[in-house]
């Protein structure tokens, strides 16, 4: 059996019930966006603490999905994926919602679990949310197509480098301008754009995206990335 659940949140207008906020009223230790002078910290607080409540709640759903697999005498044998289509800017660099090539917004969570899957295991190398196809006619005993660019997740072990990418991708054509595309080797990451400038960044160094390296990164990493 497959199943696809998909919820709306965490999603602006960042707005929640009285029993989510309880949990998250009274704390204050989110930091502040980076880069930003757009809002009072009082106004980014707020949104932050909703924005965890919208978390929190979705992780409970999980749990009760996965309280009635348990139930059914299936969760040994059942592979779970929790993964988003994008991200957040939540204010960074004066940035909100999606569709702009940065981390916050073009990289997302995934935490897989079930049969096959090392316990605890981070793996930092580049993925793609495309790898969840592969992922899942594997476990259904199908074959990956060979000319599909999907790898299972189940194989990009920190043992196992052979089967991981080299590079990933990712790009947004927008219908009032400003396309980009992305690309992505772990470390750095170049992003071509219609309407602005060649970016790069070595995100080992400059996680928050602050200095475009366009310029001064090695010229034969950037033509590994071009």
């Amino acid at each position: 059996w497959f199943l696809q659940v998909n919820f709306p949140g965490p999603h602006n207008p960042w707005d929640i019930t009285k029993s989510m906020e309880a949990s998250v009223r009274d704390r204050t230790n989110f930091p502040q966006p980076v880069a930003s002078n757009d809002g009072t910290e009082d106004q980014h607080l707020k949104v932050r603490q909703n924005y965890t409540a919208m978390v929190e709640n979705i992780d409970a759903w999980v749990g009760k999905l996965m309280d009635v697999i348990e139930e059914r005498g299936e969760l040994d044998n059942t592979l779970i994926v929790f993964t988003s289509d994008h991200g957040e800017m939540l204010g960074d660099s004066e940035r909100w919602t999606k569709s702009v090539p940065y981390q916050a917004s073009a990289f997302v969570p995934m935490v897989v679990w079930g049969p096959g899957i090392p316990k605890g295991e981070l793996v930092d190398a580049p993925t793609s949310v495309l790898d969840v196809t592969a992922t899942f006619l594997k476990a259904a005993g199908l074959a990956v197509p060979e000319d599909m660019d999907s790898r299972p997740l189940d194989e990009q072990t920190l043992s196992n480098d052979s089967s991981r990418h080299e590079f990933v991708f990712s790009g947004l054509n927008k219908w009032n301008g400003g396309s980009w595309r992305m690309v992505y080797d772990g470390r750095y990451k170049l992003v071509m754009q219609t309407d602005g400038p060649v970016e790069a960044y070595d995100l080992q160094e400059d996680p928050n995206e602050l200095t475009n390296g366009a310029e001064t990164l090695p010229s034969d990493l950037m033509e590994k990335l071009e």
